[in-house]
């Protein structure tokens, strides 16, 4: 039977992704900004299988499709339809994030540059309706890194067991990440230089270890008091995120508050898994369908941020506001953001399946028929063209013939 804890533990992360972004309090904040992108990456070294360190075509294949190919499909979708959401308002160039940041259409360079980034660099993507498409190159990078070192330390020989073999991956992670922090340097040619992929990897390698000694690290209510006060203590005096840019107290207060985080979480989700009922239906199936939330959250909020306009008669142009419109803060319309920033992504999606399983809209039909109506589309305009060019043709001979008749019988020559 399987384990709907760890989907029940996503749900509540995804949902406290959004929260984070749809204008909250700054105490729910600092709290939850401490671990709540950070137990994907957990969960993600907890499912490791080291069964794909002798089959990594199958491991980098499912991370491809998982990954790459959505990023790059969704990152496309918004690339194509930038410059046409400024007449909707959906994007402005007048109001941007709380820093007066802007966006802008672009241009042909700007688009074609955008393009190779998001093909060959997984960078690119819209900042502000995109802007957790991040999270989707982070992990691929980190979970090919964790792949490929379980590999060479397993093939030295340097650890007697999978969990070791953990540690080391984990030691090599925080050491390369201090390094970056101390020396203020980059990865190049990764984008955002490389950090969020190093704390990946020493948080995949967290989630591991846990699964390597789960038996030995019993989780009770102790364990919750304790990594609840750690948070706490971490979200009052250290804020700290998984952001790609950090300061040496940053990177020290981020990895302990990040992994007891989700111990706060997976004990909560498995007494929800332990109770059922449709709160746990739902949850396992928000936390199946998590990836939809992160791509769609960003732009499910220009709807709520339609009825914040609407409500307190605030010009249209203000709901290109990112993420949230920031007039009148900590009115409650966060929780509004919340609930269709889950929600409507979810719901499209549904929405997309029933389509899906009454007509043919797999990626090759829908590139045929594009291209089929982008032919007619030729031949109509090729016509049109050929009409006009008669007409005008015709219109031009004809007043030629009248200006010529006009000049023959005005002719001196004939009174």
């Amino acid at each position: 039977m399987r384990d709907t804890s760890f989907s029940i533990c996503k749900a509540i992360a995804i949902i406290f992704v959004v929260l984070s972004h749809a204008g909250a309090p700054a105490w729910i904040n600092h709290w939850i900004f401490q671990f709540h992108v950070p137990i994907f990456f957990i969960c993600a070294g907890y499912f490791f299988n080291v069964k794909y360190l002798d089959d990594e075509k199958t491991f980098i294949a499912h991370r491809v499709k998982g990954l790459y190919i959505p990023f790059v499909k969704w990152s496309l979708v918004l690339l194509c339809l930038h410059n046409l959401l400024y007449p909707l308002g959906i994007l402005s160039e007048t109001y941007g994030n709380a820093g007066g940041g802007v966006l802008h259409p672009y241009s042909w360079h700007d688009f074609s540059q955008r393009l190779w980034s998001i093909l060959f660099n997984m960078s690119g993507y819209d900042e502000f309706l995109g802007g957790s498409f991040w999270f989707f190159r982070a992990l691929l990078v980190s979970s090919l890194l964790f792949l490929i070192l379980f590999k060479v330390f397993r093939y030295l020989r340097i650890a007697r067991s999978d969990a070791e073999i953990a540690w080391l991956i984990m030691g090599c992670a925080l050491i390369f990440a201090l390094w970056q922090v101390l020396g203020g340097l980059r990865v190049t040619g990764l984008a955002q230089g490389g950090y969020r992929e190093l704390m990946g990897l020493y948080l995949m390698s967290a989630g591991f270890i846990y699964k390597e000694n789960r038996k030995r690290m019993p989780l009770n209510i102790i364990t919750f008091l304790i990594c609840l006060g750690v948070t706490a203590l971490g979200a009052r005096y250290f804020p700290s995120s998984m952001g790609h840019r950090a300061d040496f107290s940053q990177f020290v207060s981020f990895l302990l508050p990040s992994v007891a985080g989700f111990f706060v979480i997976y004990y909560l989700s498995v007494l929800l898994d332990r109770a059922g009922g449709f709160v746990k239906k739902g949850l396992v199936y928000i936390g199946d369908h998590t990836l939809y939330i992160f791509a769609f959250h960003l732009f499910a909020f220009k709807i709520v941020s339609a009825i914040k306009v609407w409500t307190y008669d605030l010009p249209w142009q203000q709901i290109g506001c990112h993420t949230v419109i920031h007039a009148y803060p900590n009115d409650g319309f966060c929780w509004l953001y919340l609930f269709v920033g889950v929600s409507v992504p979810l719901l499209v999606r549904h929405i997309y399946l029933h389509a899906a399983s009454k007509f043919d809209l797999s990626l090759k039909n829908c590139a045929r028929l594009a291209f089929k109506w982008l032919l007619l589309s030729l031949i109509f305009l090729a016509r049109g063209i050929k009409w006009l060019v008669r007409t005008l043709y015709a219109g031009g001979k004809g007043f030629v013939k009248g200006i010529r008749e006009i000049i023959q019988a005005s002719n001196p020559k004939d009174e």
